[in-house]
Order: structure tokens, then C-alpha cells, then sequence
């Protein structure tokens, strides 16, 4: 299967897989009316981007921590092999593909927990530096230390009551309803996710979130605009 507007990456060849199988129309992950043969999806996401392609399935390969001991682990899933999309801010040719962890039944960590593989919880952390990098963990971590903040209930989306900002100690003034769920205004809220390559705020929110960091870094930094947006100009090795 070919892909446009993939950007050069790597390509998934089911002929170099044993158990690969394209998945068929009457499958219960197969929503498509129109399905003729093999199932195909075509998906929007909030950002904008677009995916279009055949559903495949095929063993998942990975290690699993069961108390102290690591052992080899398979299950069958089933994922997309896009044959044309946009997916926005991703053109780096070392990204192989992306992986769904939604709260829907289709996404793959959705999946591994249906089948028992894993509890409803995971894990991501970012490095937080230039090097970038971090861990994912898929199930629970026993770790008394953490704090946690809780997800609402009943929506599409991974969301969280955001109630405030504060930077360097100050509390920026913004009204709280900015952030609220409101099918009226359609807002979709605070959403947390790993599946876009920026964090985006409301302009509400946005300006007096960019003033409070310019009145902070203004004296170390040169400050230019790019596309009508702050930035920033940061000396070598500049730590704040």
C-alpha cells in the first residue's frame, strides 16, 4: 500500500509479517457503511489533521512486568494504515506512524485493555529538555509519591477542570468559565493529550499568559514575532 502526503516515512509491509491480515467489513471494529472488501476508516482529528486508509490486524509484540519479573507478551490488534493524510506539525521522516490512546474502543491501548493486557491507565512523561525523549508505561504505577488530578466523567475527550494559571507566583486574571465545557460556545474545554505536537491555548487565556512570561524572560531574551506569534530569542546555553 502506497501512501501520499505521508512526508517520506516509513512504510508498514504486511507481505513481511506472518500473521498481518487486513481487516474485513462485517468485523465489529468496521463502522463504515459503504464498506466493499477490506474496511477502511477516514479520520478527523481536533487539530485538524486528516487520515485516510485500511484497517489491519496483527500481533503486538511487548514486555510485561508481572511483581519483579519481566516476561514476553503478544496480543492481536488492529490499527490503520494510512494511504493519504495531513497530519498537522509532523513532518520529520523519523517518525514512524502515530498510536491512539483515546478513550474509544478503537485506539490500541483501548484495545490491549479489553483483552485484560493491561489495566485503564497509562503513563506518559516527558523528558522536558532539548533532547527530548521520556517514558510510557501502559498500566498502573504503585507509587504513593504521585499526585493526580482527576479526568471528567462522560466525555469524548480527555478532560480535566482547569481553574487556573498561575506564573512565577502570580495569578494571571482570567475568568474561570474560559476554560469551562460549553456545548453553546462550543468549547471543548481543557483537554489533555499526547497527540498533538503543541499545547494551544484560548486568546483569553493566551495573552495574559504570553505577557507574564515577557515581563519574565524580557531582559535575558530578544524578543521577535513570528506569524503574529511571541518568541523568543535564546542565548547559547541560556538556563532561567
Amino acid at each position: 500500500m502506497s501512501c501520499s502526503q505521508c512526508g517520506g516515512s516509513n512504510f508498514f509491509d504486511a507481505s513481511k509479517s506472518s500473521t498481518a491480515e487486513l481487516v474485513p467489513c462485517n468485523h465489529k471494529m468496521c463502522t463504515k457503511k459503504d464498506c466493499k472488501g477490506q474496511c477502511m476508516y477516514n479520520i478527523t482529528y481536533v487539530d485538524g489533521s486528516q487520515t485516510t486508509g485500511y484497517y489491519v490486524s496483527d500481533q503486538l509484540s511487548f514486555d510485561q512486568i508481572r511483581g519483579q519479573s519481566m516476561i514476553d507478551n503478544a496480543s492481536s490488534i488492529i490499527f490503520g494504515t494510512t494511504m493519504s493524510g495531513i497530519i498537522q506539525n509532523l513532518s520529520s521522516k523519523s517518525i514512524n506512524g502515530l498510536m491512539g490512546f483515546g478513550s474509544g474502543s478503537q485506539s490500541v491501548f483501548s484495545q490491549l485493555a479489553s483483552q485484560a493486557m493491561t489495566s485503564g491507565v497509562f503513563s506518559h512523561c516527558l523528558r522536558g529538555d532539548a533532547i527530548g525523549g521520556g517514558i510510557l508505561v501502559i498500566g498502573e504505577i504503585l507509587n504513593n509519591n504521585m499526585s493526580d488530578t482527576p479526568l471528567v466523567p462522560n466525555q469524548k475527550h480527555y478532560n480535566i477542570n482547569l481553574e487556573s494559571i498561575v506564573v512565577n507566583g502570580q495569578l494571571l486574571p482570567i475568568d474561570p468559565t474560559t476554560f469551562a465545557i460549553s456545548k453553546e460556545r462550543e468549547n471543548y474545554g481543557t483537554l489533555v493529550g499526547s497527540g498533538s505536537s503543541m499545547g494551544v491555548l484560548v486568546g483569553e487565556a493566551y495573552d495574559p499568559f504570553v505577557s507574564a512570561i515577557t515581563t519574565i524572560v524580557q531582559p535575558y531574551v530578544t524578543l521577535t514575532n513570528v506569524d503574529q506569534r511571541q518568541c523568543y530569542l535564546v542565548p547559547p546555553k541560556f538556563v532561567l
